[in-house]
């Protein structure tokens, strides 16, 4: 073990020479730094390009949420008016029913009066 007087020695001559160069001392506390700036204008790049590639996605899917919601606002509208024009003819076709219902039912009451008036007196 380096007696007391020896370990002072060799700090000086450290201290004496870490004090020699200024520009060298400068250097070497800014490589960590830079070091570390760099790192960290990478992480930065590659933030800001998935960042365009997101913005990029976003606008990809609003325009075709916007076209799916075209479609379906076409679709739906064809859709009612194909249910209506449905409808509308239904409604033609139940008119027709109980129309041709009321004509059969006048001509059996018809019918049968006439069955009624024809029968004998005492038959009926």
């Amino acid at each position: 073990m380096p007696t007391l007087e020896e370990r002072v020695t060799r700090l000086e001559k450290e201290f004496a020479a870490f004090r020699g160069d200024p520009s060298l001392r400068v250097d070497q506390a800014l490589v960590p730094v830079l070091s570390d700036l760099d790192l960290i204008k990478e992480r930065l790049h590659n933030v800001e390009r998935r960042v365009n590639e997101a913005n990029i996605q976003i606008g990809l899917l609003r325009s075709q949420t916007s076209m799916l919601a075209g479609e379906l606002h076409e679709g739906l509208a064809t859709n009612r008016l194909e249910l209506e024009s449905l409808r509308t003819e239904l409604r033609d076709q139940m008119a027709l029913i109980e129309r041709r219902i009321e004509t059969l039912t006048r001509s059996n009451a018809e019918m049968f009066q006439t069955v009624l008036e024809r029968l004998p007196a005492g038959a009926g």
